[in-house]
Parts: structure tokens; C-alpha cells; sequence
């Protein structure tokens, strides 16, 4: 049938040109197409088939089906709406002209539409993209309360699932608004955070920083921040202008060298102080310390400057070495300034030596002085002033930079810096810190000295919140969004009593204070408000007010009945969780520490941490009630009982008992029977003695019983301090003292004494030198010879002259001025006088001069004959065309070919010029030599039967399998084609019985190629080794001629010409040679004078003119340095002898027989006795004379037990006598006491020491084990509202608002006894009292002490308490009592009831004096 699409189903907002429409039924729910078109948006025909009827299957539309359209559009298929429906009619035609409706269904990326809400009856399980087709709500499951979070609009039914209040609020964290609480956006974000740095007192503030994020770090100091300014401040980081004069660094000290008085900052470039002196080099008095010259400089004169020889010059300053002749008469005293060792005679000019510092740039410089000590200090400029700031204990001259010291603090970290300061005396107190200073502030920095502007306030910042704070900066997540309660105002009244309840510091500071608008109220046990305290007037403490008992209405607290507190913050109420406070009008209570808990205004609070031992997991908000696992020892019993402990384990993870038993012993750590595993002392600790307990050592302590490592080692030694080798390590003496011998004592020094150990100033300062004075570099003033003497060496030192000699050091006038000239005798410009090559010389050489000859000599310039003409040709011997005349090659060369030249032989070479014997003749047969070959004909040279027939000659026999190898490589040697596949002659059957192996095949490697020089006939691989005969170098190969080629391989000695003549072939040379032609480097161009004498021990073979300067041989000693030195003398003689300084004098103690030279060094005897242990030790005495008197040695101390009153040598092993406590009743019992020192001071008390127990004794000191009943605190009266019968230590908490009652009731009762009482007319009133508490009314008519009153039962010797009454109180809290020496009562009022609380039961009592 034909559907036209036409009018309205054209419009559609799905369809585009190109997509399709299409026509399907459905058979088995699957869709098959029954007709489709391409979608133009035109009208259109869509065919529909129907079924055939011939077919066995239906493939169409039957009669009356529906017609179901589907589209397809941009990859999505659609299911296509239409109305009315279309049934199939065969060869049917509708109009299709209403608006088509859209339902995508799926598309080719795998989506599926439907709907996709699982609360709607149109849910589709598969779909994945919702098209809206959700239209009929079924039942939700949800939370139905639009107030919470979890609120789902569509859910139908509660399912408990709202969990969450809505708190609305900025949600987005990017926002200064956000909110930490919220969890509902209310879009009130508006300002994006844009964080940095918020404070402008910093450098790096940012303005456009909303949000601090701690990068304000420097503080802003204002000041010259350029270091090119005298203003510029190193703690400044903002420059303020101040900045004026420019820095000018340089020396600003005019004593410098470099002081510019342009500067004004010294930046310690004054380096150089002005020293002023001769600044001449060559001057006789050179200062090299100077720095500016003072015009003092003297010349230089030289002559003989020692008085003692003849040739002495007043004049001269320097010895030249002209000290020749000494005076045979002069100073003979050895110890004086001009002491002549070579005078006989004394002429009575002896100088004394005055030893001293003799260097005038020296700081102690002595005018007076001739003999240099050593003593001489250089001078060190400095400021030399002990009061200034820079004073220089190491300087002695002054330099003028002294800095006067000026207090202050120097450290630019406290706030009291001075920057000109430059001493400080501890004046830096206040550290520089920047930070808030409010005290009021949540930051506050109790360390800040510098406000730098950065306070902020926590506290709630959301206004929707019930405590919210006004004057919060930061939130700091603690606003609250719960119900609120009925605050409790601040409390008004007076009543007239009070108690007074102190709250520490650490009580208020663990309260959610926040603000001084706080404040705390107390509440009565009748919940009535008895005060208050607000936290801008709270001092420390609160009054509780009591009930005014003149009134008959209540208005305070009752006494004795519990008060509590509760804090109001912020409009949250508080309870303040403390230990029970009862009223009692007068008394003092002090909180030492609290806790606190949410008041629940119908808010469902309680502990919803999962951590705590009381988590609730219904409460919805947190009450700070949760009570966390705390883990310990229960048992009372146990050492470490926890009474804070709720849980009896270690920890979470380890569930052992955790208790510890007691363990006696002593538990002083600083005792000598210290337990570690004790921990109850029992009194035992015996206390360190500390010192040495080793008896072998010095300072053993026979008393000590704890080493305390002081011991020192016995160390024997001189005791004695002016001893040479006194030992200050030494406590022993070992007799080993020595004392100081008089004498040179410096190492250095010309005349030291190995001996002396005290120097008496007579060293002579060794002078080293050249002491021979023979010697080139003889030295007047040395006195030491140091090995550099030089020999005179005589010559010519002027460097210019021809015969300038490097090695002489002494002018002999021999110099001879160069002469430049011709040497060449053979040049036509010969010049016989010269002595040196001017290479000006003309010679003729003669030669071949044609340049065509093949000998042509391009120096020769006169024509010898000698020419030889060239002869073209093949000038190798190895052609076949070789010409024995030739001597120049022409390349015309004909070389061999070798090879076959038989045209009939089976190898024939036509290429071949030279049969080399290789032809091989046809002979047919077998050529393979196997073992499994019959036939082989070794005579054979081709392997086929006849010329004709080409078949295989060979004839096998294998008989079994053979194992013969054969090779099949074509290239190889041993080459076997009938086991080849590849080979035309292959032979399965041959094949099939040989074993084919590579490694069996053969090859010959070498040169191939037939034409190459080096061919080998028998190589059947090449192997590039190949010559070609071009290739070869052809040459002559006699060294003897010019010609020779050293890499010639075919010689030719036509080709050798020229014979080799070598020489010297300079003609500028002296010895040129004409005929030679090859240079030997044996040119002379100078003319070289010496010896010419054989004989001669300096001749010299390369000598050309004899200078008469020739030295003939004289024996003797030629060490310069030697002490029997031989100037004359130039072939050793082997006997030198070394300088050996010493003292030569036989009669001193340190006579030297092997010394040559005397250093002054000598040391006389002197007698007396040496032993430095002795009595009678004489410093002085070198020599012993056995007159020595021995000391004695021991305990010199009187105080000690051993003391040695003949001693004179103190031993140091004194012993004394120990102090301690001798007394066994007090705890510093020291059994190691020897004596009482005053130091019992705690008498030992028994008893129980826990105050855990009922025995506790707050006297004792010492365990007994009596600890036996634990103390379990509360009300004991059996006669209180809060009696309890499991206490048995009464704490105070008892309330008596029952038996009160009754006491009121019972005052009219009291008010008639009382007037009988005072009618004195009534008897005596007995009672039974009990133990504990008991109330009794005073029944005489006359006020009475309450001792008095009571006096029967305090001195009655019946009963067995010491103290029988412990309390007696009245209604008002005063009490008395006995047992504590507390009196509040005073006297007992007529009429009135007493609270009377006793240790044992009393029988018939009455006030009576009965």
C-alpha cells in the first residue's frame, strides 16, 4: 500500500534532508522493515509491503496489521507517533497529513532513552539518558521533612532517612562567605577569595587580599635602604628619603699610607701604617719595613770593619773580605763584644757585651745595646688605650684608631638597639617580635613587642547560628544551630551570708569562654539562683549566698546542701562540671579544675563520637559529655592504682592487666642499693659516698663505696716547680728533679749548650754563610758555613765577547771582541781576522749546470763535465721490454702474463704472454680420489668418459653406509659436484651414501690474478693481495749514492748516478766542504778558543784557537764548603774534611775532641750538690760532689689520721675520717659514718603511707604494711538524706535536709525546754549518742565553752578514743573540733541544737556536772 506524507507531518523539528522514515511490524517482538524512504521534507510516497502469500514465511504486512513508523535522524533512532493509525490494506493508499511526535529510543553510541526515575511506573531498567517520558509518580521511599538536607520532594513515604538539618549558608570554599557549617547553598556567596596579605604594616601587603595566607613576613621599617648612603640602615626594608650624603669609602686614619681625606665611611682599607726610615735598597742602613723615606739612607762603605786586623777601616760599614793580617795583640776575653781569637797579648780595648734588642725599627729597641739577645719585639701598630672599644692587647705603638666605648644594645633584634653602640652590657631585653598584642585577641602573643595590626577574634560569624558572635573576625567552626534555652540572669541579691568558691586558672581556661559578656551562675540544690559572676568583673572568685535563716522564706542556699554552677556564653547554656561543693555560709572552695556539657534544650544531645564509652548513635548534636576509654590499674591495691582509670587494661590493642604489684626496697635512684624493680622505698637507701675506690691509685678513698671516676693515677715525676722538668701532671716524687744550667739554651745559636736549660744571654746568633775565604762568595759574617761557597772560576764574563765563558764568576781580562766575517778559507771574500760568520762568503761550486742532464746540481755555478744526459725507456728489470741504458722511465713497460699458451691444453690462456709450465693435457677418467671410488685415475685431468660422452667415469662402491666427507662448496679445493644438487653431474645415489660437511672442504687463498705481480697458481680464492707491476716502486737501491730509495722493491743500478760525499756543505761555514753534497750538521761558523792541550785537564777537542788558558793538574782538597779547602788545588786528593763546630777547650765539661771550630759553646764545672730532692740542692751546680742530704716524704696534713710530722715531702695520700648521720632512729642513717656532722634531720615514723587506705598517717614516713582497708569516701551519717553504708571515710558531703525539718519542727518543742532550763528548776537530761552523727540540744540555761561543755567526754579516761568527739557543728556550719585543734563555735547557746559527730558510742550524757 502507498502512505503519502504530506501538510503537517512535513513540519517537525526532528527531520532533516538525508535522514529516513521507515515502516515495520513486529514478528517473535522483534521489528522487522516493511518499507522506507530518504527523508527530502518534500511530499513523499512511502511504499508498505505485505506479505506474500507464495512464501513459506511471512515477510510483510498482513491485512489489518497496525503500521508502526520509526525515524532515524543524526544517528538516533526514534519511535514515530501518529494519528489516527494506519491498518494495511493491500494496494491501500492514506494520507498521512498530522503532526508527527518524536520518542528517541536509542542511538548508535549505545545510549538508550526512556525513563530513567525509578519512582515513576514508566521507569525503564535499561535506559541510560532520561527523554522525559516520566509521568506517573509511584511510591518514594525518602525523607519527607523539607528541613533537613536528605529532603526528597518526591518521596511519598518517611523511610528515616533525614539525618541532616539544612543549615543555609555560601557553600562554595572559593568565597569569603563560606560557611563551614552550611551544607545548603543559599547563594549568598558574592566576594571570591583572593588571598595574600591583609595587613598593611607589612612589605608585602597586597590591597586586593581578602583572605590571609601567612605571607606577611617582613614588617615594615621605615629608613635609607641604599647602601650608597652614610643613612643606609640594615634593619630598613622602605625607603622614607632619608637618605642624604653620599658614602665615600676609603682610610679615614692619616697614620695609613692609604688614608683619603676625601672619605667619610672607613670600609678597613687602612693597611699599611706610615713607617718612616731608609727606603733605598742599596743603602748601608735599607729599612725594608719602611713605608716612607725620612732621608736617612747612608752609603755603603766598604773595607775591613773588624778592629782586630790591621787593615781595619774606621770608615767602612761592610765588610768586603780585606781583613787580611790580624793584630797579634788585642781583646783576649772570650766573653767580650771585640774578643780576638788570634791575640796573644790583651791591649786592654775589651768592649763589654751588653745584651739587648740592638734593631732600631724594633719596639724595644736599646741604644745601649751591642749584642743582639733575641729579645727584639716587632712592633705592632694598634689602639694601645685598655679603655677604648678597640683596644689591641697584642699592639705596643699606637696607630690613633682608638674607638671610645659606647654603652647600648648592638643587636638590631630587641627593641632597645642603638646603632651606635658598640658594647654591650646586657641592655638588650625586649626581643623585636611583631604580633598582636591584645590581650583580647585570639592570637594574642604574649612575647609580642611591636603590634603589627594582625589580631583577629574567633568565634561564630553566622548570624542565622545561636551563638552567633558580633565581634568575631575568623570563624573558627563553632557556631551552633540548635533550640535555644531559657538563659538564667545574673544574679542581684544580698542575703547576708556567703561562701566564697575560688576558680583557678586552669578551671576557667578549659570553659568555651569567649567573650568578657560571659558570665557563671550558681544554682542551688532548690534550683533557686544564689550568684553570679560576669567575666569582665571576675577576679578569681564568686559568692555563693546562703539562706537568710532570719526570714522565714528561703532566699539562698540551704548549708550543707550541694551547689552547682552553669555558664551562660554566647546564649548557649553550660552546666560546669566539678566536684561536689556544698554550702556552708564562711567557707572557702577553690575549683582547681572543671569540664563542661551542653544544657539540652530539647536539642537531642549527647556524645555522638564513636570513640567514646558513651557514644549514642541517635543523638543528632554534641553535648561535650563524651567520656573517652582511659586506660590503667583499678586494683587500689596494686602500685600504680589509676583512680582516673575506667578501663582495667594497657591499651586499646593490648588487653593485659596493666597493674603492678608493690615491691619493696629502695627507690632513691641516687642510693648505692638503688632497686629498679622496687616501688615502695622501704627506708633502706644507703647514699652514694662518691670518690675513688681503687687502693692503687693516688687519691684513694677508703670510705667511698661508689666510684665516681675522680681517681688519678699514680704519676711520678718532679715535684718541685723551679725545676727544669717539673711535672705538673706529677702527685708522686720520683726524685727526678733537675734544675737550670746556665748557658746558651738557643738551638740556633753559634755557641748553644745541649747542657743549659736556662739561658744566660751569652748565645751567639748563628750567621750562616760562605766562611772560606778563598771562596768566591766569602762571607766576613758568617760564623757558620752553610755549604754555599762558591769556587773562583776565572774567565771572560763579558756576555758580548766571543769567548764569554757561563761557568767563570771572576774576570781574567782574556776577553776577545767579536769579529763578523767570511771564515771560509775556499771563498773568494775570505777574511782571515774574523772570528765569527757573518754568511757573507762567495764560493764557485762545481757541478753539472744543464738542466736537462739527469744530474743537474741547481747550486753549481761552474760546469764540471759531469753531466749526464737522459735515456728514455722501461727502466724495470722485471719487463719483458726492460732497457739495461734507460735511466728515466717512459711507462712503456711490458710486463708478463703467465699462464697456459697451449691452445690444445685443456687450461689454454689466450690473455697468457708467458707459458709458465701450467698446461694440462685432456686425459678422460675418473679425477676423485675416494674410498669409495674404484676407478680413479690419477693420471686423469677431466672427469667425463670420452669427448663426446659427458656422463660420470666414476665407478663406486660403497657396500655399507659410507661415512666418507665430502665437500660440495664449488670454490673449495676438494670440490665433489655428484653430491651437489646444484651441480648438472649430481648423483642421488652417490649423495645418499656420503655424509655432506663444510668443514671437511679445503680452500687455497692468495693472488688469482694472472697478471699481478705476485700470482700463486696454486690459490683458488682470492684474497686481495694482488700487485700489479705498475704498482711496484723500481729504484736505486745503494745507500752510497743520492739516488737510493729505501722503499725501492725492483733495484735498477742504472738509475744510482750521483755518489754520496757528506759534509759541510755551508759555504759561510770555516770548514765547507766543495765536494760535499749532503750536510752533515758539522758547520763551525765561530771560532772557539781554549785548550788545545791534551795534557791539560780543561783541553777541549772543539777548541780551534789555543788561548794559553790550559791548567795543568795540582792535588788537594776541592770542596769549596770543606774545612781544609784548597783554593789551588784542582784534582781531589779524597781527604776533605767537614766543618765540626763545638768546644774545642779540653778542660769544659763539653769538650769535643772532633770539632775543628770553635762555636763558644764551651761549659766550665761547677761543684755542689745536683740531687734536686735534696735539702741542700745548689741551683748552680753542674757538677756533683756528693754532698747531698736526702728529703722525707709523707702526710703533711694534720688533719688527717696518718700525719707525718717529720715529713717534708708532701705524699698526698692523706686519709680522714668520715661525717653522717650516726643515728639509726632517722632516715639519714649512714652506717659508713665515722661521726655525727649535724645531719639526722628525719626522725623514722611507721605506718601506713598510701592515703589511698582508711590507716593512712600523714606523719609517716615509712611503710609498716598496715595499709589494709581502702578508703572509700562519702556521707557516713546514718542520720543524712545521702547516707551511705558502703562509705567508711566520711568526706564532708552529707546533707541533713530531712533531719533540719525535723529540727524546725521540734524549736517550739526546744522553746519550752528552754524556758525551763532557765527557770533552773528542770533536771539534768540524759542521752544515748551514737556513733557518728548525733543531734543533741544545750540544756543548761548558761552559755558554756564548748570545751567546757563538753569537757566530760574529752579528759574521761573510761572511754577508748583519745579523741572521742571528731565534730560538733551548729546550723550555721561553725564548727569545733577537737581532734584538729579547730575552734568556731566558741560558746554553746542556751536553747539551741548541735550537730555532734563521735568516734565511739556515748551512754547517758548530759551537760550536767555529773
Amino acid at each position: 500500500m502507498i502512505i503519502m506524507v504530506t501538510q503537517n507531518a512535513l513540519s517537525n523539528d526532528v527531520l532533516v534532508s538525508g535522514d529516513s522514515l521507515g515502516a515495520f511490524m513486529t514478528i517473535d517482538d522483534e521489528l522487522i522493515c516493511v518499507g522506507a524512504i530518504e527523508w527530502t521534507g518534500q511530499q513523499q510516497t512511502l511504499a508498505v509491503w505485505g506479505n506474500d502469500a507464495n512464501s513459506a514465511f511471512q515477510d510483510g504486512l498482513m491485512a489489518m496489521d497496525e503500521i508502526i513508523l520509526k525515524a532515524q535522524s543524526n544517528g538516533v533512532l526514534y519511535d514515530v507517533s501518529y494519528s489516527p493509525v494506519f491498518t494495511f490494506e493491500v494496494n491501500g493508499i492514506e494520507i498521512l497529513n498530522s503532526s508527527l511526535s518524536f520518542t528517541p529510543l536509542c542511538d548508535d553510541l549505545g545510549n538508550v532513552y526512556g525513563c530513567t526515575n525509578q519512582s515513576y511506573e514508566e521507569y525503564n531498567t535499561i535506559a541510560t539518558i532520561d527523554d522525559g517520558s516520566c509521568a506517573t509518580l509511584g511510591v518514594v521511599y525518602g525523607c519527607t521533612i523539607e528541613s533537613y538536607v536528605e529532603y526528597d520532594p518526591l518521596a511519598t513515604i518517611y523511610d528515616g532517612s533525614c539525618a541532616t538539618i539544612v543549615i543555609y549558608g555560601c557553600t562554595d570554599v572559593l568565597y569569603v562567605e563560606y560557611s563551614v557549617n552550611a551544607n545548603t547553598d543559599d547563594e549568598s556567596c558574592s566576594t571570591l577569595i583572593v588571598e595574600g596579605c591583609t595587613n598593611d604594616n607589612y612589605v608585602e601587603f597586597n590591597p586586593q587580599a581578602n583572605q590571609e595566607d601567612q605571607s606577611c613576613e617582613n614588617f615594615i621599617v621605615l629608613g635609607c635602604i641604599d647602601n650608597d648612603f652614610l643613612e643606609f640602615s640594615n634593619a630598613a626594608n622602605t625607603d622614607d628619603g632619608s637618605c642624604s650624603i653620599f658614602k665615600i669609602e676609603g682610610c679615614m686614619n692619616d697614620l695609613y699610607m692609604e688614608y683619603n681625606p676625601e672619605a667619610n665611611y672607613d670600609e678597613s682599607s687602612c693597611l699599611t701604617i706610615i713607617v718612616e726610615g731608609c727606603t733605598y735598597e742599596a743603602s748601608f742602613n735599607y729599612n725594608e719595613n719602611a713605608t716612607t723615606n725620612d732621608g736617612s739612607c747612608v752609603s755603603v762603605v766598604l773595607g775591613c770593619t773588624n778592629s782586630n786586623f790591621e787593615e781595619f777601616n774606621a770608615l767602612a760599614n761592610t765588610n768586603d773580605g780585606s781583613c787580611v793580617t790580624a793584630y797579634s795583640i788585642g781583646c783576649t776575653d772570650i766573653f767580650s763584644l771585640n774578643y780576638n781569637p788570634m791575640a796573644q797579648v790583651d791591649d786592654g780595648s775589651c768592649i763589654p757585651l751588653v745584651f739587648g734588642c740592638d734593631d732600631v725599627d724594633a719596639f724595644n729597641y736599646d741604644a745601649n745595646s751591642n749584642i743582639n739577645d733575641g729579645s727584639c719585639i716587632d712592633k705592632v701598630y694598634g689602639c694601645i688605650d685598655a679603655t677604648a672599644f678597640n683596644f689591641n692587647e697584642n699592639a705596643n705603638t699606637t696607630d690613633a684608631s682608638c674607638v671610645p666605648v659606647v654603652y647600648g644594645c648592638t643587636d638590631a633584634n630587641y627593641m632597645e638597639y642603638n646603632s651606635e653602640a658598640n658594647t654591650d652590657q646586657n641592655s638588650c631585653i625586649v626581643l623585636i617580635v611583631y604580633a598582636c598584642m591584645n590581650p583580647d585577641a585570639s592570637n594574642f602573643d604574649i612575647t609580642g613587642s611591636i603590634d603589627d595590626g594582625s589580631c583577629y577574634y574567633n568565634g561564630c560569624m553566622d548570624q542565622s547560628a545561636l551563638n552567633y558572635e558580633l565581634y568575631a573576625t575568623m570563624d573558627d567552626g563553632s557556631c551552633l544551630y540548635i533550640s535555644s534555652c531559657e538563659l538564667p540572669q545574673e544574679y542581684n541579691g544580698n542575703t547576708g551570708s556567703n561562701m566564697i568558691v575560688g576558680f583557678l586558672s586552669s578551671a576557667i581556661e578549659s570553659l568555651p569562654i569567649t567573650n568578657n559578656d560571659a558570665y557563671i551562675v550558681a544554682i542551688s540544690s532548690d534550683g533557686m539562683l544564689v550568684g553570679s559572676i560576669k567575666m569582665s568583673e571576675f577576679d578569681g572568685t564568686m559568692a555563693v549566698w546562703g539562706d537568710d535563716t532570719a526570714t522565714s522564706e528561703l532566699d539562698g542556699a540551704s548549708s550543707s546542701t550541694l551547689v552547682s554552677f552553669q555558664l551562660v556564653n554566647s546564649n548557649v547554656l553550660y552546666d560546669i562540671l566539678i566536684n561536689d561543693i556544698s554550702y556552708s555560709t564562711n567557707n572557702i572552695e577553690v575549683v582547681e579544675s572543671a569540664n563542661y556539657q551542653i544544657v539540652d534544650c530539647g536539642n537531642d544531645m549527647g556524645c555522638n563520637d564513636p570513640q567514646a564509652n558513651n557514644y549514642d548513635p541517635l543523638v543528632e548534636f554534641n553535648d561535650n559529655s563524651c567520656v573517652y576509654p582511659a586506660y590503667g590499674c583499678m586494683d587500689p591495691f596494686a602500685f600504680n592504682f589509676n583512680v582516673n582509670a575506667n578501663i582495667n587494661q594497657v591499651s586499646t590493642t593490648d588487653l593485659s592487666d596493666p597493674c603492678q604489684s608493690m615491691e619493696n626496697g629502695c627507690t632513691q635512684i641516687e642510693s648505692i642499693n638503688y632497686s629498679s624493680s622496687a616501688n615502695v622505698d622501704d627506708g633502706s637507701c644507703i647514699p652514694f659516698i662518691y670518690g675513688c675506690t681503687n687502693p692503687s691509685t693516688f687519691n684513694y678513698n677508703a670510705s667511698a663505696n661508689s666510684d665516681d671516676d675522680s681517681c688519678i693515677d699514680v704519676v711520678f715525676g718532679c715535684l718541685q716547680e723551679s725545676a727544669v722538668n717539673y711535672n705538673s701532671d706529677a702527685n708522686l716524687s720520683d726524685n727526678s728533679c733537675e734544675f737550670d744550667v746556665l748557658g746558651c739554651t738557643n738551638s740556633t745559636a753559634l755557641n748553644y749548650n745541649e747542657l743549659a736549660t736556662l739561658d744566660d744571654g751569652s748565645c751567639v746568633n748563628e750567621v750562616l754563610g760562605c766562611t772560606q775565604s778563598s771562596a768566591f762568595n766569602y762571607n766576613s759574617n758568617a760564623n757558620v758555613n752553610d755549604g754555599s761557597c762558591i769556587a773562583k772560576v776565572y774567565g771572560c764574563l763579558d756576555s758580548t765577547a766571543i769567548n764569554f765563558s757561563f761557568s767563570a764568576n771572576i774576570n781574567d781580562g782574556s776577553c776577545l771582541a767579536v769579529v763578523l766575517g767570511c771564515l771560509n778559507a775556499l771563498a773568494n771574500n775570505y777574511n782571515s781576522i774574523a772570528n765569527e760568520s757573518d754568511y757573507s762568503c762567495i764560493v764557485d761550486v762545481l757541478g753539472c749546470i744543464d738542466q736537462s742532464a739527469i744530474n743537474f746540481n741547481p747550486l753549481a755555478s761552474l760546469d764540471n763535465g759531469s753531466c749526464i744526459s737522459s735515456v728514455l725507456g722501461c727502466t724495470n728489470p722485471l719487463a719483458l721490454n726492460f732497457n739495461s741504458l734507460a735511466n728515466l722511465p717512459d711507462d712503456t713497460c711490458v710486463y708478463p702474463y703467465p699462464g697456459c699458451t697451449d691452445d690444445l691444453a685443456i687450461n689454454f690462456n689466450p690473455s697468457a704472454n708467458t707459458d709458465n709450465g701450467s698446461c694440462i693435457s685432456i686425459v678422460y677418467g675418473c679425477t676423485f680420489d675416494y674410498p669409495f671410488i674404484t676407478n680413479y685415475n690419477s693420471s686423469a685431468t677431466v672427469n667425463q668418459l670420452g669427448e663426446g660422452d659427458l656422463s660420470d667415469p666414476c665407478e663406486y662402491s660403497f657396500g655399507q653406509r659410507s661415512s666418507t666427507q665430502v665437500c660440495i662448496d664449488p670454490i673449495a679445493g676438494n670440490y665433489f659436484p655428484m653430491a651437489d644438487p646444484g651441480n648438472p653431474s649430481y648423483n642421488l645415489f652417490v649423495a645418499e651414501n656420503v655424509e655432506v660437511n663444510s668443514e671437511s672442504c679445503t680452500y687455497s687463498y692468495g693472488c688469482t690474478d694472472q697478471s699481478a705481480y705476485n700470482y700463486d697458481l696454486t690459490a683458488n680464492i682470492d684474497d686481495d693481495s694482488c700487485i700489479s707491476f705498475d704498482d711496484l716502486i723500481v729504484g736505486c737501491s745503494d745507500v752510497n749514492y743520492l739516488e737510493y730509495e729505501e722503499s725501492t722493491v725492483v733495484p735498477n743500478q742504472t738509475l744510482c748516478i750521483t755518489l754520496r760525499i757528506v759534509g759541510c756543505t755551508d759555504p759561510n761555514a770555516m770548514n765547507f766542504n766543495a765536494d760535499a753534497n749532503e750536510t752533515d750538521s758539522s758547520c763551525i761558523f765561530v771560532q772557539v778558543y781554549g785548550c788545545m792541550y791534551s795534557a791539560a785537564l780543561n783541553y777541549n777537542l772543539e777548541v780551534t784557537i789555543d788561548d794559553a788558558s790550559c791548567v795543568m793538574p795540582l792535588v788537594g782538597c776541592i770542596d769549596v764548603n770543606a774545612f781544609n779547602y784548597n783554593y789551588m788545588a784542582n784534582v781531589s786528593s779524597g781527604n776533605c774534611e767537614a766543618f765540626m763546630y763545638g768546644c774545642t777547650n779540653p778542660v769544659a765539661l763539653n769538650y769535643i775532641s772532633e770539632a775543628n771550630t770553635d762555636d763558644m759553646s764551651c761549659v766550665l764545672a761547677v761543684y755542689g750538690c745536683t740531687d734536686a730532692n735534696a735539702v741542700n740542692f745548689v741551683l748552680s751546680a753542674n757538677t756533683d760532689n756528693g754532698s747531698c742530704i736526702d728529703n722525707i716524704m709523707g702526710c703533711m696534713d694534720y688533719n688527717a689520721t696518718n700525719y707525718n710530722a717529720a715529713a717534708t715531702v708532701a705524699t698526698y695520700n692523706c686519709n680522714y675520717l668520715i661525717g653522717g648521720c650516726t643515728n639509726e632512729s632517722f632516715i639519714e642513717y649512714s652506717s659508713l659514718a665515722d661521726y655525727s656532722d649535724g645531719s639526722c634531720y628525719n626522725l623514722k615514723v611507721l605506718g601506713c603511707t598510701n592515703s589511698l587506705f582508711l590507716e593512712f598517717n600523714a606523719e609517716a614516713n615509712i611503710s609498716d604494711g598496715t595499709c589494709s582497708e581502702i578508703k572509700v569516701p562519702g556521707c557516713t551519717a546514718v542520720i543524712a538524706d545521702n547516707y551511705n553504708p558502703v562509705s567508711n571515710y566520711d568526706d564532708g558531703s552529707c546533707s541533713f535536709n530531712t533531719i533540719n525539718t525535723n529540727y524546725n519542727q521540734a524549736l517550739d518543742s526546744v522553746i519550752v525546754l528552754s524556758t525551763i532550763i532557765e527557770s533552773g528548776v528542770a533536771d539534768p537530761i540524759y542521752s544515748d549518742l551514737l556513733f557518728g552523727w548525733n543531734m543533741i540540744g544545750y540544756t543548761l540555761n548558761q552559755s558554756s565553752n564548748v570545751e567546757e561543755a563538753f569537757s566530760v567526754l574529752i579528759n574521761n579516761p573510761s572511754l577508748s578514743s583519745d579523741n572521742p568527739i571528731h565534730l560538733v557543728k551548729n546550723v550555721t556550719g561553725q564548727f569545733w573540733s577537737p581532734e584538729f585543734g579547730v575552734n568556731m563555735l566558741g560558746s554553746l547557746i542556751p536553747g539551741l541544737g548541735y550537730m555532734i559527730y563521735l568516734n565511739e558510742p556515748i551512754s547517758n550524757f548530759s551537760f550536767s556536772d555529773e
